[in-house]
């Protein structure tokens, strides 16, 4: 392999292999233009001939030729050689494979080709495909449409691509192995036979499958792809996604739908960003696969689809891979082919904008399935959409979780009388908390669902436990964070550490938004109302501030950590109160005759201490 890299190196002219994604112009014996990773307006980006690398001075990127196409294409290194290898009419053999393999690859690639040319040269004498599609919204008159994504048509009758290989003197072996034909009790037949065809490619857009859409009504199964082959693995492949590659790096983001169909209604309403999945079932390397191209993934999926439902169900996959997913279902019935031909691309859009997180979602429709009516199923309900979070491997995600279940919960309240509601409402938030915190535990523990993955080389640990907060919380601004969450926390848990709070602290000492709203009805308003802890516990309009305080990865605070926490936060506001003092002497505006300038002095002595 290291003879044929060296080669593939030394006869690729990077000049113009990296024109043919941006323009270079010389500059002197090497030449520049526009780095293709990063925005900029000077050109950066320079490229050596004579050694063979290129660098970008703006964003440090740089490499050689193999370095340049795994960046631009989001390819392996593999896949990278490999693509280097066919411009220069090479063979590339990986480490560990064989010429043989690698040959029978070429032949199964190329008798793919010639199948896909027989499929978009009958699309084009079908008068009965063509209408179809044009009855779908994909009129073969739209510039590039049929000819983007290839689309073809297997005629009826059961042996047309047979006898069309047959004459190209492709042996029988071969249409077999790439998944072509079919041996049963009748003979070979056909494969695909009176189907609308999309050829499936792979990363380098190179078709190396087959998925075929039945045309008559009765006809089943209504979707038939190719089997698994040599070329070939469904499990491993995004329908559309080398063509919606650079979609995706302009919007930042990957949308996934369900169908063929689906994809090509969206490119050719020019949403670009648009892949589909090859099964009802998302898998761990077509996340994989996804994450080389983007962090973030939406799914647009009809809402009562087998497909969303797995994929609710894969969040600690999603996870896993790195992707952050989020979900706009549509009306039972709808999907993204009927949304963008009724609305255009503007009602797509409309969708994906109203998609929330995976885990929300999922615990939403938990929700719906049960009678809150009764309290049997309240209980039910809750220890259902625990378990869904506890599944998460992501703090974050699990913190976001529990909040809407904290919400949820907070909703609760409308039902029954006061006090009953109030200590079904603890015992319910209890419940949340128990369960979440549970499933922390579990997900520390090698082997246990939702146990997040070893870093390599690390040393193995036992269980992991709850972070205990002791003591005072860390200096700069994680610190006041903490110390506002942590006394707020510990006053909600502990209602009779109220009256120390009311003593030292005021409302204003909270800078957070949110942790100030909520120290604003404990501690009372300008007009002296305030709350208490068990009456704001079921207060519908502080459920997100209350979920976010008690369902933590914490174990509870104690009191050591209560005081040293109120002595952080008051400590911060004389700091706060001394700097405006001081701007305001500064500038002149704060005399020695000021009132004020006596506090000024107290603060200064207070610090300094």
């Amino acid at each position: 392999m290291g003879d044929v890299v060296q080669e593939i190196k030394e006869r690729t002219d990077l000049v113009e292999l990296i024109s043919g994604y941006i323009t270079l112009r010389r500059a002197g014996k090497n030449w520049k233009g526009l780095c293709p990773f990063h925005a900029e307006k000077t050109p950066s980006f320079h490229v050596d001939p004579e050694r063979g690398f290129w660098r970008c001075y703006g964003c440090n990127a740089g490499g050689d030729a193999f370095r340049f196409v795994e960046r631009i294409e989001n390819l392996t290194f593999i896949e990278a050689a490999e693509k280097l290898a066919r411009r220069l009419g090479l063979e590339f053999v990986p480490r560990g494979g064989s010429p043989e393999r690698a040959s029978e690859r070429q032949r199964l690639l190329a008798v793919t080709a010639l199948a896909e040319r027989f499929f978009r040269e009958q699309l084009a004498r079908s008068p009965r495909a063509l209408n179809y599609l044009r009855e779908r919204g994909l009129s073969p008159d739209t510039v590039g449409i049929l000819e983007r994504f290839q689309l073809g048509y297997a005629p009826g009758g059961w042996e047309a691509l047979l006898q069309y290989l047959r004459a190209q003197r492709v042996p029988v072996a071969e249409m077999e192995r790439a998944g072509l034909v079919t041996r049963g009790a009748n003979g070979l037949r056909d494969r695909f036979v009176d189907r609308l065809i999309f050829p499936i490619a792979d990363a380098q857009g190179q078709t190396i499958a087959f998925a075929g859409r039945v045309l008559d009504p009765e006809g089943v199964p209504k979707y038939l792809n190719s089997p698994e082959t040599p070329l070939f693995n469904k499990g491993r492949l995004w329908y559309g996604l080398h063509l919606a590659r650079e979609g995706i790096r302009a919007a930042g983001y990957a949308v996934a739908v369900e169908g063929y169909i689906d994809v090509i209604t969206c490119h050719q309403a020019g949403i670009l960003h648009v892949v589909a999945g090859m099964g009802t079932a998302i898998t761990e390397a077509q996340t994989r696969a996804l994450r080389r191209y983007t962090d973030r993934l939406t799914l647009v999926y009809d809402g009562d689809s087998a497909g969303l439902a797995a994929a609710l169900r894969a969040g600690p996959m999603f996870e896993e891979a790195g992707l952050d997913v989020r979900v706009a279902a549509l009306p039972p019935g709808e999907d993204p082919d009927t949304l963008v031909r009724a609305g255009g691309a503007a009602a797509l859009h409309a969708a994906i904008e109203s998609a929330e997180p995976l885990l929300e979602h999922r615990i939403g429709l938990i929700r719906q399935r049960y009678n809150l009516l009764d309290a049997g199923q309240r209980l039910a309900m809750v220890r259902e959409a625990a378990r869904a979070i506890a599944e998460s491997r992501s703090p974050l995600t699990r913190q976001a979780g529990a909040s809407r279940l904290g919400e949820i919960v907070a909703g609760l309240a409308t039902f029954g009388g006061v006090e009953r509601q109030m200590d079904e409402q603890a015992a319910l938030l209890a419940e949340v908390r128990s369960r979440t915190l549970s499933g922390l535990q579990d997900a520390g523990r090698p082997g246990q669902p939702g146990a997040a993955p070893r870093q390599r080389g690390a040393a193995r640990r036992g269980p992991a436990r709850r972070e205990t907060p002791k003591g005072a919380p860390p200096g700069g601004p994680d610190g006041l964070a903490l110390a506002q969450r942590w006394v707020l926390q510990a006053v909600l848990s502990q209602p009779e550490w109220l009256p120390a709070l009311r003593e030292r602290l005021r409302p204003e000492d909270f800078p957070d938004e949110q942790c100030r709203r909520l120290a604003m009805a404990l501690l009372g308003n300008n007009e002296g109302e305030s709350a208490e802890p068990r009456t704001l516990l079921r207060d519908p309009s502080f459920a997100e501030e209350i979920s976010a305080l008690l369902v933590r990865d914490e174990a509870s605070i104690d009191e050591v950590t209560f005081q040293a926490s109120m002595a952080f936060l008051e400590k911060r506001a004389k700091e706060r109160r001394f700097q405006a003092l001081q701007q305001e002497f500064d500038k002149g505006t704060l005399s020695r005759n000021d009132q004020r300038y006596s506090e000024y002095l107290q603060l200064v002595r207070e610090l300094k201490e």
